[in-house]
């Protein structure tokens, strides 16, 4: 990284971009691209979190809104972003996972983690005991994911793309951690970060890891819909369940879950509770609409 800074002369938005875009393997065409790249202004907001199990406070960065033109892939995860206004670039997905440095408890999720302000309404999880000790007990595994990755990377900015996948990983620990202990939507949690992992493989250019991490993910997914009684788990997981069904063509998987979406798009009346259900089955009909069409890369 170092070198990095040393070559773009300590243009943090430079390195920024660089690191996302890349990771750490430096090559002469990717340093004159990134180099003549416009953009200047930062995106990114800082603020900082509690964790919910061993209450270290936490750094963490959030990418300001309306400062991103984004892309986003047929899972709903930004796959590319460019930067408005004068901002420069910056994937939202890159700073969306959080990841304790105390304990190693990692989530995308906002609200897996309390306020830093003891004043403020933000708790967190309300775990056990047992349950925050089980975990504690077990950092030496997930630790074990940080060979090879540069710590600086995972907790603070700029971040890179293999620390990124790293943190996405670890955060998949913490899912298995949490359907161990029975949370509400663990098992879509771990399908949508597995997802997430897929999707950062495939920006990083690894075909090799990528197709076996979007097999876990939909054996998760799988078992996310079969497990649910709430609409409002059931209706992501079918429609995630359907996405990778196609991408990874199992047609009549596919078929499946598209069937099972128009049916509880049917049965859904609309109102304040069930607009996020039936978004899911809109999603549903424009991505099957778009794979007969043969439109999807």
């Amino acid at each position: 990284m170092r070198r990095l800074q040393a070559l773009y002369r300590d243009d943090a938005a430079k390195v920024e971009v660089y690191l996302a875009r890349y990771g750490l393997e430096l090559t002469p065409q990717r340093i004159q691209e990134c180099a003549a790249l416009e953009g200047t202004k930062d995106p990114l907001l800082a603020s900082s979190a509690r964790c919910s199990v061993c209450g270290q406070e936490i750094p963490y960065w959030i990418v300001k809104s309306g400062t991103q033109r984004i892309e986003m892939n047929e899972f709903h995860i930004p796959c590319s972003a460019a930067g408005t206004q004068g901002h420069f670039s910056v994937n939202p997905i890159i700073y969306e996972v959080i990841v304790c440095a105390g304990c190693l408890f990692a989530s995308a999720l906002r609200s897996d983690f309390g306020a830093a302000t003891p004043a403020s309404r933000e708790k967190g999880l309300e775990l056990s005991g047992p349950a925050k000790q089980r975990f504690t007990e077990a950092r030496e595994s997930r630790a074990a994911r940080l060979e090879g990755a540069a710590p600086e990377a995972l907790f603070l900015r700029p971040r890179d793309l293999d620390s990124v996948i790293v943190a996405y990983e670890i955060a998949c620990d913490t899912d298995v951690w949490k359907l161990e202990h029975n949370m509400p939507g663990a098992r879509l949690r771990l399908g949508a970060d597995h997802l997430r992992v897929y999707t950062l493989l495939k920006m990083r250019g690894d075909d090799e890891r990528a197709p076996l991490v979007l097999e876990e993910a939909h054996a998760d997914l799988q078992a996310a819909y079969a497990d649910s009684e709430d609409p409002n788990v059931g209706a992501p997981a079918a429609y995630l369940a359907l996405a990778v069904s196609i991408r990874t063509g199992r047609s009549s998987d596919a078929a499946q879950y598209y069937q099972i979406l128009r049916k509880l798009d049917s049965e859904t009346p609309e109102g304040p509770g069930t607009r996020g259900v039936l978004r899911w089955c809109k999603m549903a009909g424009e991505l099957w609409t778009s794979w007969r069409a043969g439109e999807l890369g």
